[in-house]
């Protein structure tokens, strides 16, 4: 072994620092530009509530899911070019943003499945962000009828099912 033996274990611990540092950096940008109020709705799901907001006015939905760290407000800098291309819609997932915490037991893909019926989308792309993007592989798993594109960053390893899409 030479003396480059441990440039992957450095490069990796580098990875997951840098990783680190964006998303917490991320978080407190979040939670520091987060408004009081801003314009969105409630909807009822089973056991619960979830906050949402929705924009543009074009044929194709494209509804996007945060990670497990933050909230909705994570795609604002991204929002505006979406509202003017899609009917974009994002929401706070269950004890997230504006969303409170499940008092019962649920599952997440219900709850995408509880808002896009109550919005009355009949088929959406789905952009997901690590845990979002978790979520986008299960939702499309239990509801390919729904599914019209899917896009997944970083997406987290857990879904229960994996099969090919």
């Amino acid at each position: 072994m030479g003396e480059n033996s441990n440039c992957p274990r450095i490069w990796f611990r580098l990875s997951v620092a840098i990783i680190a540092v964006t998303t917490l950096a991320a978080a407190s940008l979040v939670f520091a530009n987060q408004k009081e109020s801003a314009p969105g709705s409630f909807v009822d799901v089973e056991g619960g509530k979830i906050y949402y907001e929705e924009c543009g006015a074009a044929l194709e939905a494209v509804l996007l899911i945060h990670d497990g760290v933050v909230n909705s407000a994570v795609w604002d800098d991204v929002w505006p070019a979406f509202c003017k291309n899609f009917h974009s819609i994002r929401y706070d997932r269950r004890g997230y943003g504006r969303s409170p915490a499940a008092t019962t037991w649920y599952t997440e893909t219900d709850d995408i499945w509880a808002l896009l019926h109550h919005l009355k989308i009949h088929r959406t792309m789905i952009v997901g962000s690590s845990h979002g993007g978790e979520l986008s592989i299960e939702f499309t798993i239990a509801h390919p009828e729904l599914v019209a594109e899917r896009f997944w960053w970083a997406p987290s390893c857990m879904a229960t099912r994996i099969r090919t899409i």
